[in-house]
């Protein structure tokens, strides 16, 4: 995925990752152990360089802040480059987790995996996945260029290679510790579910993405290639409405103060994670017990705070003001679901310690 264009209710990144397959914030499929301090698996890069990045002038980030400008990372075979990311992304990247803004989307906050030739867009880290260490981990910029054998997979370069190649250059130490945070259950609220599963076929389906080529998100539909190629339309919120078949999946917008999720045979676990990002919450189970898939419109009150509506891009104000809509909770009891308060565990990597690194 390369970008999301700023475009009427633009998709957000926390939207895009709802509705493309590889998320928009990956890493390596496996995250170590708690117990594990130091990279064990794999060989190190053959070669690396690592320099600093000119505060004063860094490269600008494309439409959609994702890919090819500065905080971003691509793999091909043979190579890795980071450009101009801090040390915290970098660590957050190599131990395999994700922005813990987004554990919503990967349970666990485990990274979506990476792949080759795509260029991805990692946020910054914020101090809520990575901590401890001197303050220039999260604000000094480095880039990186390293050198493989053509045989190393890109798990192994965005993983066990890259932490291997900051325990040498950056003298990192660190470990992986767990805490326990809020969180929300997905029920069904007394008096029964009051929606109808549906059959396959009951959405569209977007037509495969060719192995490595870039995806852009827009509001008028998702595009392939460089330069980007039409490939599929996604009926909006009000075509949905108005009987139109919604694509398959989950894809989120803003409507002024309110979320609107259209979803096509998607299942309630689903629908509660995209709900809880739009509601800024860390993490939901589906406790249900239901399978089925389900077409729904909701429009919901949302979280200012929450990825869709503070991330790095927002969508543009709507021509008239939109009225508030209801809770989230009001518009789930009308479907049948509740959601519930409850605790989640979370892991965070603490640098134990950590040296600028020397000339190349």
């Amino acid at each position: 995925m390369n970008a999301t264009a700023n475009h009427g209710h633009t998709l957000t990144m926390f939207a895009a990752a709802l509705v493309i397959v590889t998320g928009v914030w990956a890493g390596a499929s496996q995250a170590p152990n708690a117990t594990q301090t130091t990279a064990t698996a794999g060989k190190p890069f053959e070669e690396a360089s690592v320099r600093p990045c000119d505060p004063d002038a860094l490269p600008p980030v494309p439409a959609g802040a994702r890919g090819g400008g500065a905080n971003s990372f691509q793999m091909t075979p043979g190579r890795t480059h980071a450009q101009c990311m801090t040390l915290a992304t970098l660590v957050r990247t190599a131990y395999g987790y994700g922005p813990a803004q987004l554990d919503f989307l990967n349970p666990g906050g485990r990274g979506r995996g990476m792949n080759f030739n795509n260029v991805y867009g990692l946020g910054v880290e914020d101090g809520l996945r990575v901590r401890g260490g001197p303050d220039w981990v999260r604000s000094e910029r480095f880039s990186i260029d390293a050198v493989a054998e053509d045989a190393a997979d890109a798990a192994s370069m965005s993983g066990p290679m890259l932490r291997m190649l900051l325990e040498q250059r950056f003298k990192l130490k660190a470990h992986v510790e767990t805490e326990q945070i809020p969180a929300v259950n997905l029920v069904i609220a007394p008096g029964g579910l009051k929606i109808t599963p549906l059959a396959d076929g009951s959405c569209e389906r977007q037509p495969p993405v060719p192995p490595g080529q870039p995806i852009r998100t827009t509001a008028d539909g998702v595009f392939v290639g460089d330069p980007p190629v039409f490939l599929f339309k996604a009926a909006t919120a009000e075509e949905v409405r108005h009987g139109a078949k919604p694509a398959c999946g989950i894809r989120m917008q803003r409507n002024g103060p309110n979320a609107v999720m259209v979803a096509g045979e998607a299942t309630l676990e689903a629908i509660g994670r995209a709900l809880v990002g739009g509601l800024g919450k860390p993490q939901v189970f589906d406790r249900t017990g239901n399978m089925a898939k389900f077409n729904l419109v909701l429009e919901y009150l949302g979280d200012p705070t929450s990825p869709l509506f503070s991330g790095p891009i927002t969508a543009n104000a709507p021509a008239t003001p939109v009225q508030p809509a209801p809770e989230a909770n009001v518009v789930l009891e009308q479907l049948g679901l509740r959601l519930e308060p409850a605790k989640a565990p979370r892991d965070y990597i603490m640098i134990d310690s950590v040296e600028r690194p020397a000339a190349n």
